[in-house]
């Protein structure tokens, strides 16, 4: 996948990719006050979560494949590995459905590391979010602040 200061770039599936560096943000006050159906629009519900966890599995199970036909181990045909390539085309056509699906951030036996990226990835968001807080409440004149 292209970078993020890599817009206009075309991916390989020829669709064009483009990120915008924009983000938008909604200050909310106190989140348990939100109505349920408003919090579901902020926060991923259960049964995202267990799609995203069968469609992981049905990419590892992929590349175990794809590594068990091409003769190599599992860490060589990942997206770092020195058969990444061939491992993803023979990861396709195994399982052809997969092939929209991104094999990025699944770590494919690197659960350690997921688990350390995953705490570093939340304490930057938490830092983030105190961070527009504090500007917020240092605007002077602004409403609530």
């Amino acid at each position: 996948l292209p970078s993020a200061g890599s817009e206009g770039k075309v991916a390989a599936s020829g669709n064009k990719v483009a990120f915008n560096p924009r983000v938008s943000c909604v200050y909310v006050k106190d989140a348990t006050q939100l109505p349920v159906q408003q919090k579901t629009e902020f926060w991923w519900q259960q049964n995202e979560f267990e799609e995203f966890l069968q469609t992981r599995l049905q990419i590892g199970k992929a590349y175990r494949a794809a590594a068990k036909q091409l003769g190599l181990d599992i860490m060589q045909v990942s997206s770092v590995g020195s058969h990444g390539d061939a491992g993803y085309r023979a990861m396709i056509r195994i399982n052809n459905s997969l092939c929209g699906e991104s094999r990025r951030g699944l770590g494919l036996g690197r659960k350690r590391q997921r688990a350390k990226n995953r705490d570093r990835y939340i304490s930057a968001v938490i830092d983030e979010q105190a961070r527009q807080l504090r500007d917020w409440r240092e605007r002077p004149g602004e409403p609530g602040a």
